[in-house]
C-alpha cells in the first residue's frame, strides 16, 4: 500500500467528527422532532390500543417491526423504570406471572449501549443509545481501516459504508446492532492473527466480550464464523504450513474462551434460563429471504415495501435490506476486479479474504439457514445473523479499489480502463437480470422498477464521475471524501423509506382499555389473546405476555388451559378479560360468579371473578408429586406440589388468610399470613431457580405448585413470609467474570511488555 505524507492531526479530527454527523443525519427526524426511531403503527392493530389509532393509519408490519414494538421497546422501558426506582433488574414481574429479565440476554441489561438509560430521561436515553451504536460502528470501522493501511479519506469511506449499513440502521433497536457495532475490531483481530500476532488474543477476547454483551449470541457466533473464514482464506492464500494455522486459530479460540469468561455474569444466568425456557408465542417466525434477495444489491425496495409509502411491508423487507451495501460501493465492484492485479499483494488478499468470508456467510444465510430452522443449537442462527458482514466487506472493497485508482501510472491506467470497459457492462447486465428475478419473486405490488433502476443508475453515474474526475486530477481526498459522501447519501436514500419515527405519546398510549386494567390494581388474566398483548409496555401486570421465549412451566400451564380453562382461576387474578365466546363456552359454568366491570368496543369484557383466587393463598389439601406431569393439573382437584410433604390431618377451624403485606419490588414479595392452620402458602407467581423464602426470618424451601407457582410450607399461626430472588447463577458468573478479568489484565500486561521489547524506542 502506498502512503501520502503523514496526515495532519486536523484531518484525523475532522474524519472522527464526521462519524457522529453521519449518524445524526439518519436520526435527525427523531432528535429534531422529539420522536423515537420506533414503528408504532402496528401496535394499533391490537385491541388495547385500537381506540388510539389515528385515522387511516396502516397497521400492517413486518416481523421485525412487531418485535421492536412488542419486545425490545418494553424491555427498554422496564430497564429504565427499574433503574429510576433503584429496583432489581434480575426479575420482571409484569409478564407471564413473572419472568427473569437479566437472564434473557436480549434484554441487554449489561450492554454498553444501555448505559444512557442509567442517567437520562427515557426518550433522550433511547435516542442517545441509538446514536451511540452508529457512532461506535463508524469509529471502529475507521480505526480498523487506518490500522489496515487506508488513508484517512478512504478509511472514512469504510466507516460511512459500515455505520450506515442495514444491521446498524434498519435493525438499530435489535440486539444485532449492539453486537455488530464492534465487528470491525474483530476483523482487525483476525488480520493480526493472520500475520502472526497471536499475542493480541486478550484484545480479541475483549472485543468478543463487548459483542456478547450486545444480547445476540447468535450474531456473535456468525461473526466468529466470519472471522474464522477470513483467517482461513488469508492462510490459504499464503499457503501457510499447518503450524501457522495452529498459531492462528489457537489464539482465536483462546479469545473466545476469555470472552465467555468475561461475560459469565450474563452467560451463566442465560444458560440457566435456556434450561427452564421454551420458545412459544411472541411474534411470527422469521421468513427466509431466499436467493431472490440478491436483487436488493441494486434494488433494496423491490422485495420489501417501504412503510412510508402506505403499502403493507413484506415480511422479508429487512432481510433484503441486509443485502444492500449502497449503490456507489456496488458500482465499484468492476473497478476492484480491474485493479486487483495492481494492488499491493497484502491489501489484495485482505480484501479478497473479507469478500470470501462475507459471500460464504451470505450463501449460508440465504440457502442453509432456512433449511436448518428448528435444528438444535445451530438452528438458532438465522438469516439476519449471517448477513451482517456484507456492508463492511463491500465498503473495504470499494475503498481499496478507489485508493488504488489514484496511484495508477499511465500503463496501469490504460490496462484498467480496458478491463472496466468489460466489467461495467457485465455489472449493468447483472443488475437487469436481478431486476427481473426480484420482480418475479415479489408477491406484492412494488414501487416502480424504473424509479429504482434510476437510483441504481445514479449510483453508477456518481462512481464513473468520480473516477473520471480523479483520472484528470488524481486526488486521494477528492475520491475518498467523494466516495464517503456518495455512499452516505445512497444508503440514507435506500433505507430512509423503511425507517419509522413515532411520538413518544404514540407508543403505548394510555387508552380507556389500559387505564381500566390498571385501575383494577390487580394482575390481569383471561383468555389466550393476552399472549399477543404486551401490556407490560404500559406497566400493566398480566398472567400472559408477548415475550418469547417463555418458561417451560408457563407453556405447560397454558397448554393445560386449552382443555381446562377454569385453571385460569389459580393464576392469582380476580380480574378476567374474556370475550363473549369465552363466556358462552368454557366459562359458562362460572358465569354467575363473574361480575361485569367494563365492556370494550373490541368485544372484550372485563369481569371480576367473585370467587377468584388471590395471588397469595393458603391451601391444606395438596397432591405431592416428584416430577412435573401436565396431566396432573386439574381445576377440580387439589393443587400439585412438587415437594415431599408430611402427611397432615384435615385443617380444623378457620383456614386463615394471606395477603401481600407491603409494596413489593421486582425481586421481593412480602406475604403476611394470619390465623392459618398448617398448610402450604401458594404465591401465584412463577417458580424459578433462585427464588428463596424465609418464614419469620428462617429460610424455608420454595417448591413448584401446579407446575408454575411458588409454594412454601407454613406452620400454624401468624407469619411473615418473604420471597426474594437471588440467583446463584449470577453469583457464580460474577466470580468467573472476575477471574477472567484478572486473566485479561495479565494478558494485556504481556502484550504491552512484548510491544515495548519489540519497539524499545
Amino acid at each position: 500500500m502506498r502512503f501520502l505524507p503523514r496526515s495532519s492531526f486536523w484531518e484525523h479530527l475532522l474524519c472522527v467528527l464526521a462519524v457522529p454527523l453521519l449518524a445524526a443525519a439518519v436520526l435527525y427526524p427523531a432528535a429534531a422532532g422529539g420522536k423515537l426511531p420506533i414503528p408504532s403503527a402496528n401496535l394499533y392493530a391490537l385491541a388495547p390500543w385500537q381506540e388510539a389509532a389515528p385515522a387511516g393509519v396502516e397497521t400492517a408490519a413486518t416481523r421485525e417491526e412487531q418485535a421492536v414494538t412488542q419486545r425490545h421497546y418494553p424491555a427498554y422501558r422496564f430497564l429504565h423504570n427499574s433503574l429510576e426506582r433503584g429496583d432489581s433488574l434480575f426479575w420482571n414481574p409484569y409478564e407471564n406471572c413473572g419472568t427473569p429479565f437479566l437472564a434473557q440476554w436480549r434484554t441487554r441489561v449489561l450492554s454498553p449501549f444501555s448505559l444512557p438509560f442509567h442517567f437520562l430521561e427515557f426518550n433522550a436515553a433511547y435516542i442517545l443509545s441509538s446514536l451511540l451504536k452508529l457512532v461506535v460502528a463508524g469509529l471502529t470501522a475507521f480505526y480498523a481501516a487506518r490500522r489496515l493501511g487506508f488513508l484517512p479519506p478512504f478509511a472514512l469511506a469504510v466507516a460511512a459504508g459500515f455505520q450506515l449499513s442495514a444491521p446498524l440502521v434498519l435493525w438499530n433497536a435489535w440486539p444485532l446492532a449492539d453486537t455488530l457495532a464492534w465487528l470491525p475490531l474483530l476483523v482487525l483481530f483476525a488480520e493480526r492473527l493472520a500475520i502472526g500476532q497471536g499475542r493480541y488474543w486478550p484484545l480479541g477476547g475483549l472485543t468478543l466480550a463487548l459483542m456478547l454483551l450486545g444480547g445476540s449470541p447468535e450474531a456473535v457466533a456468525a461473526a466468529c464464523a466470519g472471522a474464522a473464514l477470513y483467517l482461513a482464506a488469508r492462510l490459504a492464500f499464503a499457503r501457510a504450513p499447518f503450524v501457522y494455522w495452529l498459531r492462528g486459530f489457537t489464539p482465536l479460540a483462546a479469545a473466545l474462551v476469555l470472552a465467555s469468561g468475561l461475560v459469565a455474569v450474563q452467560l451463566a444466568p442465560f444458560l440457566e434460563f435456556i434450561r427452564q425456557a421454551t420458545h412459544s408465542g411472541g411474534v411470527q417466525p422469521e421468513t427466509p429471504p431466499g436467493l431472490s434477495a440478491l436483487a436488493a444489491l441494486f434494488y433494496p425496495h423491490l422485495l420489501g415495501h417501504p412503510p412510508a409509502g402506505g403499502e403493507a411491508a413484506q415480511a422479508n423487507a429487512f432481510h433484503t435490506g441486509l443485502m444492500h451495501a449502497g449503490w456507489l460501493p456496488v458500482a465499484m465492484v468492476p473497478l476492484w476486479f480491474a485493479l486487483r492485479g495492481f494492488t499491493a499483494p497484502l491489501q489484495r488478499v485482505r480484501v479478497d479474504a473479507l469478500l470470501i468470508a462475507a459471500a460464504t456467510l451470505t450463501l449460508c444465510g440465504l440457502v442453509l439457514a432456512p433449511l436448518l430452522r428448528g435444528a438444535p443449537v445451530i438452528g438458532a442462527v438465522q438469516a439476519h445473523h449471517l448477513l451482517g458482514l456484507n456492508g463492511l466487506a463491500v465498503a473495504f472493497m470499494a475503498a481499496a479499489a478507489a485508493e488504488e485508482w489514484v496511484h495508477l501510472n499511465a500503463a496501469q491506467c490504460k490496462a484498467a480502463l480496458k478491463r472496466m470497459a468489460l466489467g461495467y457492462p457485465l455489472l449493468i447486465a447483472a443488475g437487469a437480470g436481478l431486476a427481473f428475478w426480484g420482480a418475479a419473486a415479489s408477491v406484492l405490488e412494488t414501487p416502480p422498477l424504473s424509479g429504482q433502476a434510476a437510483l441504481a443508475a445514479g449510483g453508477l453515474g456518481v462512481a464513473l464521475a468520480l473516477l473520471a474526475a480523479t483520472l484528470l486530477l488524481p486526488s486521494p481526498r477528492l475520491l475518498g471524501y467523494g466516495l464517503t459522501g456518495g455512499t452516505a447519501v445512497g444508503l440514507i436514500m435506500a433505507f430512509q423509506p423503511f425507517l419509522s419515527f413515532s411520538d413518544s405519546e404514540a407508543l403505548y398510549p394510555e387508552t380507556l382499555f389500559i387505564s381500566t386494567l390498571r385501575d383494577t390494581g390487580e394482575r390481569v388474566s383471561g383468555n389466550a389473546a393476552l399472549q399477543r398483548w404486551p401490556l407490560a409496555g404500559n406497566f400493566v401486570r398480566q398472567t400472559f405476555g408477548a415475550g418469547n421465549p417463555v418458561l417451560r412451566r408457563h407453556a405447560v400451564f397454558a397448554e393445560r388451559l386449552e382443555t381446562d380453562p377454569l385453571l385460569v382461576r389459580r393464576m392469582g387474578s380476580p380480574v378476567l378479560l374474556l370475550t363473549r365466546e369465552d363466556i358462552q363456552g368454557p366459562f359458562v359454568s362460572v358465569r354467575p360468579l363473574l361480575q361485569i366491570r367494563e365492556v370494550f368496543p373490541s368485544g372484550a369484557v372485563l369481569f371480576t371473578d367473585l370467587e377468584g383466587g388471590s395471588r397469595a393463598r393458603i391451601v391444606h389439601a395438596v397432591r405431592p408429586a416428584y416430577l412435573l406431569n401436565p396431566a396432573d393439573l386439574s381445576s377440580s382437584e387439589p393443587p400439585v406440589a412438587e415437594h415431599s410433604l408430611p402427611a397432615q390431618a384435615p385443617a380444623a377451624g378457620p383456614a386463615g388468610w394471606a395477603y401481600i403485606a407491603s409494596p413489593e419490588t421486582n425481586a421481593r414479595v412480602h406475604v403476611r399470613v394470619e390465623g392459618a392452620q398448617p398448610g402450604v402458602l401458594v404465591l401465584a407467581d412463577a417458580w424459578y431457580p433462585g427464588w428463596r423464602a424465609t418464614v419469620n426470618g428462617e429460610p424455608t424451601p420454595v417448591f413448584p405448585v401446579d407446575a408454575l407457582f411458588r409454594g412454601v410450607q407454613v406452620p400454624e399461626g401468624n407469619h411473615d413470609v418473604v420471597f426474594h430472588y437471588a440467583p446463584q447463577s449470577f453469583t457464580t458468573g460474577l466470580w468467573i467474570s472476575a477471574a477472567a478479568g484478572l486473566v485479561f489484565l495479565l494478558g494485556l500486561i504481556n502484550v504491552w511488555r512484548r510491544r515495548a521489547a519489540t519497539n524499545p524506542g
